[in-house]
């Protein structure tokens, strides 16, 4: 099947969708300040995190416009991503941009930074390096970001305070999720937000996740339930009856909305969305609770849910219209045909999967869709090794892959390696052009 790339090479966003910056800036604005900020706005801001729209286009530019330390570190993100995407802009500039955003929230003994700031700071921080490839100095991060999010819950804050930190703390939510998922060994899970949802406040109330009215809510409530069960499976602490439990109220009231029609989901990215979500909580739920055997060869048993799934990103990354982000912050159509290709061993199904993920060529995280196209193919490569396979039945339960992680040595953090665990062993290979 042939594709059209529907990414536009002159802008993710139209310009009518600016946020006007409401507070008088620390400064005044320098030329190049100004230009990167202007581009944030344009080109980056509605597309960096598609869940969290009002976090870049409202509440990231307006702190950053009355604090000159994430002012530095916005112009420094565009700047890299600008250079990245476009090959313009000066990355000399922008690196010096970063190292002052750095020293400017480090030394902070005269003038101390507010914990929102220190936070939004780490995020923003975490993207540079995302887009940079340096993923143990993300992962790094996020560990600071969790320490940043725990220090929170010690302070009263205003409502205002409040009203900052909530979309801040949930892209780390999501982003220790992804972390965990891919570099199952790089956090600490007794500190992870899965334990505890009153991250913020030890007051505050768990997130309902029944708490929505339209689909687009609906999918980020279950989003919200997905990561929280990923942490928790990877610290021990799940409990599969209440998720079963959660989760089927979830699927009675989003089945109780009145349905958007076919073409604005496909514009939202809805349909294999939201899908995929809830299959693979069901899926994993009944896998790990053992309602049925925990074998590889169970997923056969789902072989029309991933055609599905498949068949519907297909149609998304192929609609007139509907524009691929070069980079999102959280993971997105990507990352779902990389868990279909681990799952499915159906040779047509998860060969397509690959090929949307050729297609949509998309950074989602830590993954660079250079990475994530060598690993789905390696694992093709691994499991059909040495065999004639027509269907997923022809693969056996020894020849299948157990678990893939990304992975690095303390003492050389820059060479990446992936870990395939398959035959009893695990087949250790460099991940990038040096492999």
């Amino acid at each position: 099947m042939a594709y059209k790339n529907p990414r536009k090479e002159d802008s993710c966003i139209h310009s009518n969708a600016i946020v006007k910056i409401i507070t008088p800036p620390a400064q005044p604005f320098q030329d190049q300040d100004l230009r990167g900020l202007n581009f944030f706005l344009e080109k980056m801001a509605l597309s960096l995190d598609q869940r969290s729209p009002h976090l870049w286009g409202t509440i990231a530019p307006q702190l950053a416009s009355s604090t000159l330390a994430l002012r530095h570190g916005l112009v420094a993100l565009s700047g890299i991503y600008e250079q990245k995407v476009y090959g313009t802009n000066s990355k000399e500039y922008s690196l010096s941009s970063y190292n002052t955003a750095i020293r400017m929230l480090l030394n902070n003994k005269k003038q101390p930074v507010k914990l929102v700031d220190q936070l939004l700071g780490c995020l923003l921080f975490i993207v540079i390096e995302f887009l940079q490839g340096n993923i143990p100095m993300a992962v790094e991060l996020i560990k600071v970001g969790r320490r940043i999010i725990f220090a929170c819950r010690q302070i009263r804050k205003t409502a205002t305070q409040q009203a900052f930190l909530e979309p801040i703390a949930d892209t780390f939510r999501r982003l220790d999720a992804h972390i965990l998922e891919l570099c199952h060994h790089a956090l600490e899970p007794s500190l992870s937000f899965g334990k505890c949802w009153n991250y913020l406040d030890s007051e505050r109330k768990p997130p309902d996740i029944l708490n929505f009215t339209d689909q687009v809510q609906a999918c980020h409530r279950l989003g919200l339930l997905l990561n929280t069960w990923q942490v928790a499976r990877r610290s021990g602490l799940v409990n599969h009856a209440k998720f079963h439990e959660v989760l089927l109220q979830w699927r009675q009231k989003f089945e109780s909305l009145q349905d958007v029609d076919h073409k604005t989901k496909i514009n939202r990215g809805m349909w294999w969305q939201e899908l995929e979500i809830m299959f693979l909580l069901q899926a994993e739920l009944d896998r790990v609770s053992q309602v049925f055997s925990i074998s590889n060869q169970a997923w056969d048993n789902y072989e029309e849910k991933f055609l599905k799934i498949v068949s519907l990103a297909e149609e998304f990354v192929s609609t007139p219209g509907v524009s691929i982000p070069v980079f999102s912050l959280c993971p997105n159509i990507t990352t779902v045909m990389l868990r279909t290709v681990i799952r499915c061993r159906s040779p047509e199904i998860r060969r397509r999967a690959i090929q949307v993920i050729e297609v949509a060529n998309t950074q989602e995280g830590l993954l660079k869709p250079e990475w994530t196209l060598q690993i789905t193919r390696r694992i093709v490569a691994l499991e059909e090794e040495g065999l004639s396979v027509k269907h997923a039945k022809d693969i056996p339960e020894t020849s299948r892959l157990r678990d893939v992680s990304i992975d690095w040595d303390a003492s050389a953090p820059s060479a990446l390696n992936v870990k395939y665990y398959i035959k009893g062993k695990a087949i250790v290979e460099r991940l990038g052009p040096e492999s």
